[in-house]
């Protein structure tokens, strides 16, 4: 019984560690490979900050409104290139969505 008990807790941290990785959103999942290169995980990678642009979850930024974050994030500003046509505007928003869950 004790085996049964340890192999059926381990299935269930098992099962419970998968489903906290499958739990990362849409606009993370874009973030991550579109994004965090510049910007870094968190939203204040030290890339952005050598390449003149904003912490992502400063109040500066994060006042924007989604309206306007979208706006950058589909055509660029400053040295950012634009998205627009590489990421769906569903994509986009998703990003968006997710730059909100960055704040301080």
């Amino acid at each position: 019984m004790k085996k049964f008990v340890a192999k059926a807790t381990i299935a269930l941290m098992s099962m419970a560690l998968l489903a906290g990785t499958a739990l990362a959103s849409p606009g993370e999942d874009t973030y991550k490979a579109k994004c965090a290169m510049c910007h870094g995980a968190d939203g204040a990678g030290a890339m952005a900050k050598k390449m003149g642009s904003h912490d992502l979850n400063s109040a500066d930024v994060q006042k924007m409104s989604d309206a306007d974050l979208t706006m950058v994030i589909a055509n660029g500003k400053g040295k950012m290139t634009g998205f627009k046509g590489k990421l769906t505007d569903v994509q986009i928003a998703d990003v968006v969505k997710h730059i909100r869950t960055l704040k301080k």
